[in-house]
């Protein structure tokens, strides 16, 4: 059985939010004039390889989509104040033939029943029908309007049904059913009880969670405003009341939230498999990382046992939200994989910190390399990332990154070789996954977020022992260092890993594949909580004096406890065909010769995976294999650049097409241009 929470997105205050990536500005969301990003190849916020993997249904707009027989298929989208964007969500999600949808709170910038009107101009298009229109208010829909002007505008919705003697508000607190799944709605936000904190109706809510017939039920969905991780000032955090009243029933398994301005997916409890979704993209001024920042819809297909979410956004810059931007299995019949959850290599030059981990279980959390930090010569397996210490790190971050912010069983493993070793309390980090940046707005603008939370945070002490923190509740920090130190100097190559065990409570480090010291145990109930708004930091954390000095090769995190001889370590940039062996001279066939597969991939586009991509040889993952990709291989093997130039000019490869006749000819005329500065 699935219990999903439904909650809109930010409100209280306007700000003006600037942009990591590219220095822009949001302006605020009361002037309908909010910033609209470059979404073009040189400046998207979208991550490398969004949309890859997709089901065939899923493709572009072309014709209508109708759902899968046998499915309730509906929209969820949080906080469209502004009403900039309405019209047109509505339109694109029609494009995919939902039942209903549902509308989690802040459906103005300020409520009125004038306002109100005009967002029910604005969505009768609905495909769905106007009475399919669900909604529950947010703290914006409060300054001007009341309870029962709501409750007037939004007649259609249901009345709060008596159950086990408890009422909650009209058109505010109610449930209804499709098929063989229930939807609850609980406000967090009324003109009664106030905005934010706990549902006032909270013991209605539990009465309804404890009837049979929702017990009875596949599915149930819940519907407010504020997020469960909002705050622990207010109550809503994981150890919270609401909280606990959801994962303590045993049907709850994924809870969608939102109240920012952003789109945030996380399961934020290690004892619960229930997921929190922020939603509030709706048209509200941006918050958040960039590319979480982002207007759109979610899309939920229910189909017997399994909810699959799909979140559409607008990552090509044309107007329309007609482009998948994430997916994932909410809950299934089938328990979730455990294993490889991303790998950075750092073989593909410094245009992208590439996560190319092959297993179904990644998102291609492709980052950047920030303030001179840089991939250098000399790692383990080819290339490394060079970091100075200071301020210099490397990023995974893009729209999938939840799956890093890993709760329960982890490993992390990392080749590392610094040049000297700093104090202070968490300096020399090797990589950390936190979220607490002021660029933001969350932690020092809104108080604590259980959201930022970090899951994760391994460095190497000044006395060289291995130290793990993370964060549970209201930041209270558990830190665990190794009882041993490692016989490690500067200037050394050696493999760093620490496991963490959730259920038997034991973190064992280890260095060079030897557990370094003794087992050190924790306390089970204080697993990590929250950390959905963070992303990976590598060499660096979040805080000042936190850099690791040296170069840093070969890292995987995994949601699973592993040995060292069971992490994997990845092909290097030669390997094309992933057979997991780097040769060829042009002669051979694809699957065998690595130049072959390299020369068949020339100007090819529209890989979607990033294996998919390397096969074809975009090794700089910019959706072309062409010169600049040459250079990465040629850097990491100048035989094999070699072989590819021949093989372009047409000395190995027979009657090239017109196109290729052409690409050979630039290719030679610069690579010639290339080799004559090489010379002289």
């Amino acid at each position: 059985m699935a219990v999903l929470l439904f909650v809109g997105a930010i409100g209280g205050s306007s700000q003006v939010l600037a942009c990591p990536e590219c220095g822009c500005h949001d302006v605020e969301e009361s002037t309908n004039a909010a910033h609209e990003h470059d979404n073009s190849a040189a400046h998207s916020h979208a991550p490398a390889g969004a949309g890859a993997g997709i089901p065939p249904s899923y493709t572009r707009f072309d014709v209508p989509v109708v759902a899968p027989e046998g499915t309730t298929r509906f929209v969820v989208v949080g906080d469209t104040q502004g009403l900039s964007k309405v019209n047109q969500l509505v339109t694109d999600m029609n494009h995919y033939t939902p039942e209903f949808f549902i509308t989690a709170g802040d459906l103005v910038s300020t409520g009125s029943v004038g306002a109100w009107e005009q967002w029910k101009s604005l969505t009768d298009h609905f495909v769905g029908g106007e009475t399919n229109r669900y909604a529950v208010p947010g703290n914006h829909d409060l300054p001007v309007g009341g309870d029962v002007q709501w409750q007037q505008t939004f007649d259609w919705l249901p009345d709060s049904q008596t159950v086990g003697g408890k009422k909650g508000i009209d058109q505010m607190d109610y449930y209804f059913d499709r098929g063989n799944s229930r939807f609850i709605s609980v406000t967090t936000d009324s003109q009664a009880h106030g905005a934010g904190g706990l549902p006032a109706a909270l013991d209605w809510f539990n009465n309804v969670l404890a009837m049979p017939s929702t017990q009875a039920m596949d599915h149930v969905f819940v519907i407010s405003h504020h997020p469960v991780t909002y705050s622990n000032e207010t109550g809503t955090s994981t150890s919270g009341a609401w909280w606990e009243s959801m994962a303590s029933s045993g049907i709850v398994d994924a809870v969608f939230t939102g109240h920012w301005h952003l789109y945030q997916p996380s399961q934020p409890d290690p004892t619960s498999p229930t997921w929190e979704l922020v939603l509030g993209t709706g048209g509200g001024s941006l918050e958040g990382h960039p590319w979480q920042a982002q207007h759109g819809y979610t899309l939920i297909d229910v189909n017997g046992p399994r909810v699959e979410s799909t979140f559409f956004g607008d990552a090509d810059g044309d107007g329309m939200y007609n482009d998948i931007m994430d997916q994932q299995v909410i809950v299934d019949s089938t328990p979730a994989p455990n294993g490889l959850v991303a790998y950075y290599g750092f073989n593909y030059g410094n245009a992208t910190n590439v996560d190319s981990a092959p297993t179904e279980l990644a998102k291609q959390n492709n980052g950047a390399f920030r303030n001179g930090a840089e991939t250098v010569a000399g790692g383990v397996l080819a290339n490394a990332l060079s970091v100075d210490g200071a301020n210099d790190y490397a990023h995974g971050g893009s729209i999938g990154d939840y799956n890093m912010a890993i709760l329960t069983d982890l490993t992390l493993s990392l080749h590392a070789n610094f040049d000297s070793l700093a104090t202070g309390t968490e300096a020399n980090t090797l990589l950390a996954y936190s979220g607490r940046i002021p660029v933001i707005g969350f932690g020092g603008v809104y108080g604590p977020q259980e959201s930022t939370n970090h899951p994760y945070h391994l460095s190497l002490t000044s006395d060289k022992r291995l130290r793990l923190m993370w964060e549970h509740d209201n930041a209270e920090q558990v830190v665990l260092t190794s009882t041993a130190t490692a016989n490690v100097d500067a200037g050394e190559w050696h493999h760093y890993m620490v496991t963490r065990d959730a259920d038997t409570g034991e973190v064992v480090f280890y260095v060079d594949g030897t557990q370094l010291g003794a087992t050190v145990p924790f306390a089970v109930s204080d697993l990590p909580t929250g950390g959905g708004n963070g992303f990976l930091h590598i060499g660096n954390g979040i805080d000042a004096d936190t850099g690791f000095a040296g170069l840093i090769d070969e890292l995987t995190i995994y949601n699973e406890v592993l040995l060292p001889g069971e992490v994997f370590i990845g092909p290097p940039p030669g390997d094309i065909n992933g057979d997991g062996i780097v040769s060829g001279n042009g002669t051979g066939t694809p699957d065998v010769d690595d130049v072959t597969a390299f020369v068949n991939g020339w100007f090819t586009t529209g890989h979607g995976t990033v294996s998919e991509q390397i096969a074809h040889g975009d090794l700089n993952l910019d959706g072309i294999t062409d010169l600049a990709d040459w250079s990465i291989l040629n850097s990491f093997d100048p035989s094999m650049g070699a072989a590819v130039l021949a093989a372009l000019r047409g000395e190995t490869v027979p009657e090239p097409s017109s196109w290729m006749l052409l690409a050979v000819g630039c290719v030679a005329f610069v690579s010639r241009g290339l080799l004559r500065f090489k010379r002289s």
